[in-house]
């Protein structure tokens, strides 16, 4: 052990600097940690964790090439199309473009390899409550946080040829739910989406 002590205090004030620097990012705050549970997730695979056979129905046009089981949106009858002043074929199929994962931790992000955000703000940190008496009665009650992702799968992939009209991008978080005002008030929510 001292040998460890007289190693770190031998380097120079700069690496010292960078060491200490990378613990702190290596350590997570107390208070990304609390609530029920671990943040615990896995980065989906592109090739394992996607529903390839979803894409279908595939057609050109209104000629199915690869039918399914699955509704194929009205298709136009002919196959040649502008996608801006640019001529093209109507294909028509299923493109995954968005992600999903569903947390009870708030600002665990499930689907980026169950990364911890620490906002540096208290906010979105109710998760479960244990009984209580409203109306005599005992209740439970929980709260799940939601994360709604942009993943333009085939276009990174390169599956189509033409990336004209396909939806282009990189991976981006588009909606967080803990940062949602309404998102755990009833109230505030009836005056935006009464219905709900």
């Amino acid at each position: 052990m001292k040998t460890l002590f007289r190693k770190i205090f031998r380097l120079k004030p700069v690496w010292l600097l960078l060491v200490l620097a990378f613990s702190l990012l290596v350590s997570s705050p107390a208070r990304a940690d609390a609530g029920p549970g671990r943040c615990t997730g896995k980065f989906v695979n592109p090739i394992t964790d996607i529903c390839w056979s979803c894409l279908f129905p595939l057609s050109i046009g209104a000629l199915d090439i690869w039918p399914s089981s699955r509704p194929d949106p009205k298709n136009p009858a002919l196959p040649v199309c502008l996608c801006g002043l640019r001529p093209g074929i109507a294909m028509g199929f299923w493109e995954p473009v968005r992600l999903a994962d569903v947390s009870m931790k708030p600002w665990c992000f499930v689907n980026l390899g169950g990364l911890k955000i620490d906002p540096g703000f208290d906010i979105g940190y109710r998760s479960i409550s244990g009984p209580s008496a409203i109306g005599g009665a005992s209740q439970y009650y929980s709260s799940w946080h939601v994360h709604w992702y942009a993943y333009p799968l085939i276009y990174w992939m390169e599956i189509v040829a033409d990336f004209l009209c396909l939806e282009a991008g990189s991976i981006d978080i588009l909606y967080i739910s803990e940062i949602d005002p309404l998102w755990q008030d009833s109230e505030l929510t009836a005056i935006i989406n009464p219905e709900a």
